[in-house]
C-alpha cells in the first residue's frame, strides 16, 4: 500500500480561512463569475491565470450549479476537518506533493505533512500553488518515479542486497522547477 498526497491540509489553517469561507459566500449569492476568479486566482499561477483569465469569465457563467450545496459542503468540510492526531499512525510509504506558493491550503500544509507522517517524502513544486497537478508538466511522471522508486527499494530489499549507500544517494533531487527531498527516517 501507498499513499500519495496531493496540495491538502491535515486540518483547517489560516490560509484556508481566507478563500473558503469567500467561495461559500459567493457560491451562496449565486456569484459564479466572482467564485470562478477568486479560486483561480488562488489555485494558479501568475502566468497561467494571465494566459487563461478569459476563460474565467465563460466558466464563471457556465459551470455555476444551481444548487450550490454539494459545493458549500464539501467547502464547509475543509474547514471542519481534522485528521492531525493520525498522521503519526500512517504506516504506508507516502508522498506529499505540493506547491511552494499555494494560496488554497498554503505550502505549510504539505511540510506539517511531511514532518508528521513518519517517513513521508515531499515534492514541492516551486512557484507553482494549488493546482500542480494541472499546470506542472512533469506531475504524473513525478508520481510514476516515486511508485517505481518504491517497488525498486522493496525488490531490492527482498533480494537481500540493501544498500543504505543507494539509498542515501536520492535524498536530495533538485530540478529546475522543484526540491523532492527523501527524510532520512524513511530509508
Amino acid at each position: 500500500e501507498k499513499l500519495i498526497l496531493v496540495v491538502t491540509a491535515p486540518k483547517n489553517n489560516e490560509v484556508m480561512e481566507k478563500c473558503v469561507p469567500v467561495w461559500v459566500e459567493q457560491a451562496k449569492n449565486g456569484k459564479g463569475a466572482a467564485l470562478m476568479e477568486s479560486n483561480v486566482r488562488n489555485m494558479y499561477s501568475d502566468e497561467y491565470y494571465r494566459k487563461n483569465r478569459w476563460l474565467t469569465c465563460i466558466t464563471g457563467k457556465l459551470a455555476v450549479p444551481k444548487d450550490p450545496s454539494r459545493f458549500i459542503t464539501m467547502a464547509k468540510a475543509c474547514l471542519e476537518h481534522d485528521a492531525f492526531s493520525v498522521l503519526k499512525d500512517i504506516k504506508a510509504p507516502t508522498l506529499i506533493i505540493g506547491g511552494s506558493e499555494d494560496r488554497t491550503v498554503g505550502s505549510e500544509a504539505s511540510e506539517i505533512l511531511a514532518k508528521e507522517i513518519p517517513g513521508a517524502e515531499i515534492f514541492m513544486y516551486e512557484g507553482l500553488r494549488h493546482a500542480v497537478y494541472e499546470e506542472a508538466p512533469d506531475f504524473n511522471k513525478t508520481i510514476l518515479d516515486w511508485l517505481t522508486i518504491c517497488i525498486i527499494t522493496l525488490l531490492i530489499y527482498i533480494e537481500g542486497i540493501w544498500s543504505a549507500t543507494y539509498l542515501m544517494s536520492l535524498e536530495v533531487v533538485t530540478t529546475s522547477t522543484c526540491t523532492w527531498r527523501v527524510h532520512e527516517d524513511s530509508i
